[in-house]
């Protein structure tokens, strides 16, 4: 959807464009995310140490994935916060 500005004080009217890419919808829902297990907090070390064992990967490639989610939210969000300020100063 267009929307022209004719209110808006230039040469020629300010266009628009308020439609998003299939790419740009939000990406708030947490799809491939898996919950992270209540495990103990890695900077306490256990006063046994203990060889690595597959559920310390799988904890910790579950708290990788968390984290990719999270920055990818973050871009996502920046990304639509410069669009917004983009169109901000289109209007104004």
């Amino acid at each position: 959807m267009l929307e022209e500005h004719p209110h808006v004080e230039q040469e020629e009217n300010v266009v628009t464009d308020y439609e998003y890419d299939e790419s740009e919808q939000e990406l708030d829902e947490e799809k491939d995310v898996e919950e992270a297990r209540s495990e103990p907090h890695l900077s306490k070390v256990p006063s046994d140490p203990r060889p690595v064992q597959k559920g310390d990967t799988d904890y910790l490639r579950s708290l990788g994935k968390a984290i990719i989610s999270l920055k990818l939210q973050l871009f996502t969000a920046e990304a639509r916060v410069v669009r917004a300020e983009q169109r901000v100063e289109v209007i104004t």
